[in-house]
């Protein structure tokens, strides 16, 4: 049981599985790390920075989050699955692996998010940010629903990249590849 007036939370660990199963609500931040196994945060948090690591393994996670000041969503050969909604007020979304997928159902900041894998593929149904950058190499990048009054930045190799951009000012996007085909389809929203 974590006490509800705990304003900063570290769990530090090596070659065990971290589950929250249930909603966490804190003041400060959420630290959780660990080294060859999952991280999963099935109920949610709130607060004001989430700061998750862990190596050849995933991070899940299922439930809603709302982060004040920013998300840190760090591992090497293990996908990152953000299956839930992602919200921060004012900082940043960095999520980054190696050797396996990053998936964003939902995300939202007025800040930026990046999303950076290599050999893997990159999967965001619904991006809305001032800036978003995607990087992968060998791996597609696929982007159902993004709306951004900043920059927008997709580059893989070696694979498609396909976005759809809706914007009400003059959003700036780069697409490129090496060796696939790059499908944007822009609307401008009133």
């Amino acid at each position: 049981m974590v006490p509800s007036n705990a304003s900063w939370i570290t769990v530090s660990t090596a070659n065990v599985l971290i589950i929250l199963p249930q909603h966490l609500n804190i003041a400060g931040q959420l630290s959780l790390k660990t080294k060859n196994a999952k991280v999963i945060l099935k109920g949610g948090w709130s607060g004001e920075l989430l700061d998750i690591g862990t190596s050849n393994s995933e991070i899940m996670i299922e439930g809603k989050v709302d982060a004040v000041s920013s998300v840190r969503l760090k591992t090497t050969n293990g996908a990152i699955k953000v299956l839930g909604t992602c919200s921060i007020s004012n900082g940043p979304m960095d999520a980054a692996t190696s050797n396996g997928q990053i998936i964003v159902k939902k995300m939202l900041t007025q800040s930026s998010v990046s999303l950076v894998t290599s050999n893997a593929k990159v999967i965001a149904d619904a991006v809305y940010a001032k800036n978003l950058d995607i990087k992968t190499s060998n791996g597609g990048i696929e982007v159902k629903h993004s709306s951004s009054d900043g920059k927008i930045s997709l580059v893989t190799s070696n694979a498609k990249v396909s976005a759809f951009v809706a914007s009400a000012t003059n959003v700036q996007v780069q697409a490129r590849t090496s060796h696939g085909e790059i499908r944007l389809d822009m609307v401008r929203v009133p």
